[in-house]
């Protein structure tokens, strides 16, 4: 028997395999290059878009964010298919960090086919909102501008708790053009021209809510996916450096369209052409401060489903929130005595409760979001010295001390490490 072994592992040991000399090093140094070749006039082509990138810190940002966005495009191009759906990350802080993503958002996507059946499926959690939206997007699914070049519009936005919830808070539906014939639980729509489902997980406590888990499979196809095409593998890959440089020009382009004096403040409906929330209303300002400046955003959002606040660069980056202050929702953020919700943006700690942390930057972008307000005024804005910001906040405004505001920020970095970001 010993012997036999030993024959058999002989016999393994010399199956024929390719030599070094069978390999075409020149073909394989070719077809690389080609892959490679289309990254090299990105940041130049960007820069025109993005002058600021004179500066030689936002110079390596700009560097920093077509890299992340290259991940980003192999998770959607090369990896995410609508015939075997997989929900991957899709805005996070790490990946796509575009567009001013929301820090109290969870993320996930796959591409659908519309003429596709799929089930849903999985466990509610406790986190505040679980929304499933449908769309038309080039850009979300392939990384391609639209005819005119926005993000898409929204198709429809079904909440989770619309669903039947059952023991151990299991719920599951299934999403096709009509509804399936034998089918005796939920169902939703798939609206003409979707190709994609993109799930919102929205948190107000970081720490104590918990992320639902879900899946998703598609019924009218065979559940085993074959190995791809050589062909199908090089043409995702050929596509990368394209997402790429068309995302970051769209993060670009988004804070252009911001008005350009710093304090106004926009209240955008985005469902019609920048895939946003049916029931959401965004915010978008600028901000623009010296070392010694605050700005004061005066928010009297009434009785909200969710609302939050937050910053991000010139880029339209949202800003390092894990490990700085740099949004606040209705559950963070402290009321006054007149329910007027003062947000307190500036570099230096002014040690009050909801100071907005600018983490360096002197501009950028406050972005908000207003989800079933029984109140939408217009924010108002007004710029202070600091040193004298005391003087424009009501007199009750408590002083956090620089203890508290650490534990406050630890805590914070373990709520965002808590939820299901990746």
């Amino acid at each position: 028997m010993l012997r036999t072994g030993a024959l058999l592992l002989a016999t393994w040991l010399v199956i024929p395999t390719a030599s070094a000399a069978d390999i075409d090093t020149a073909l394989i140094d070719s077809e690389w290059r080609t892959l490679v070749a289309p990254l090299l006039p990105i940041a130049a082509r960007l820069a025109e878009e993005f002058p600021q990138a004179s500066d030689p810190l936002l110079r390596q940002e700009l560097y920093r964010f077509i890299y992340s966005q290259l991940g980003a495009g192999f998770m959607h191009l090369a990896y995410a298919s609508a015939e075997h759906p997989d929900l991957i990350p899709n805005w996070t802080q790490v990946f796509n960090n575009a567009a001013g993503l929301n820090p109290d958002s969870v993320y996930q996507f796959t591409p659908l086919a519309d003429d596709g059946v799929y089930r849903v499926s999985g466990f509610r959690g406790s986190v505040r909102i679980i929304d499933f939206q449908l769309g038309d997007s080039p850009s979300f699914t392939y990384g391609k501008a639209n005819d005119r070049g926005t993000f898409g519009p929204t198709f429809a936005n079904y909440d989770v708790d619309d669903l039947h919830i059952g023991a151990g808070g299991a719920f599951e539906f299934v999403l096709s053009a009509e509804r399936p014939k034998d089918l005796k639980g939920d169902w939703r729509a798939l609206p003409p021209k979707s190709n994609y489902l993109l799930i919102r997980q929205i948190a107000y406590d970081w720490v104590h809510e918990t992320d639902g888990r879900m899946a998703i499979e598609r019924l009218d196809s065979p559940a085993a996916k074959p190995r791809e095409r050589a062909a199908d593998i090089r043409a995702a890959l050929e596509q990368i450096p394209a997402w790429a440089e068309h995302w970051v020009r769209m993060s670009i382009g988004v804070g252009k369209g911001a008005r350009a004096e710093p304090g106004k403040v926009e209240m955008i409906d985005m469902t019609k052409d920048q895939g946003g929330r049916a029931t959401q209303i965004y915010l978008r300002g600028r901000f623009d401060l010296a070392a010694d400046e605050a700005l004061v955003v005066e928010l009297r959002p009434g009785q909200c489903r969710f609302w939050n606040l937050h910053l991000a660069n010139e880029l339209s980056q949202t800003l390092d929130f894990m490990h700085h202050q740099i949004g606040l929702n209705g559950f963070t953020a402290k009321a006054d005595s007149d329910n007027t919700y003062r947000l307190v943006i500036a570099a230096t700690d002014p040690g009050v409760p909801n100071w907005l942390d600018t983490t360096g930057y002197t501009r950028g972008f406050f972005w908000g979001r207003l989800d079933r307000c029984d109140q939408h005024p217009e924010p108002v804005v007004s710029k202070y010295k600091l040193a004298t910001l005391r003087e424009h906040l009501p007199a009750d405004t408590p002083t956090v001390s620089a203890a508290q505001r650490d534990a406050a920020l630890r805590l914070r970095r373990q709520g965002a490490q808590l939820r299901h970001r990746w």
